[in-house]
């Protein structure tokens, strides 16, 4: 299903079952680490998004289905939100600044808005929106410990 030749760190279902997203967790030979969209129902490989360099630890899609939210490993610590339609990444990753994510858990009561929160080192844990007009990751909650 991939063409992947590292390590697959974390895997993510669309909330319509139809898409997998499965990441590499560490920089391949190509220089990069790939998420690979998979359709589901035909076991096919979608397309291939090659933003990340150092690998991505953790991603979920938004209920709507449209976006994937992604945060790579510590040592690159970008948070990103993906088109998942084009495979472009919306806007600019958002830099954590040392505070690494180790898990995307997004909003099961937000439908129309991508409300997700991020949990990382020493147990602190923000609360985000991807605001799609301006397309920027803001944080609606501060950092908390």
């Amino acid at each position: 299903m991939t063409e992947s030749e590292v390590r697959l760190s974390t895997l993510a279902r669309s909330p319509n079952e139809r898409i997998l997203a499965a990441a590499e967790g560490e920089t391949s030979r190509h220089g990069n680490a790939v998420i690979y969209l998979i359709d589901a129902t035909q076991n096919k490989l979608i397309t291939k998004i090659t933003f990340f360099e150092k690998g991505v630890q953790t991603m979920a899609f938004s209920n709507c289905g449209r976006f994937l939210i992604a945060a790579s490993v510590p040592s690159e610590d970008i948070l990103a939100v993906i088109d998942v339609n084009s495979g472009q990444v919306c806007g600019e990753g958002f830099p954590l600044r040392g505070s690494s994510v180790n898990k995307v858990v997004v909003n099961p009561h937000s439908e129309k808005d991508v409300i997700f929160t991020t949990v990382g080192q020493r147990g602190s844990f923000s609360i985000w929106t991807y605001d799609q007009e301006i397309q920027e990751i803001l944080r609606i909650a501060p950092e908390m410990n």
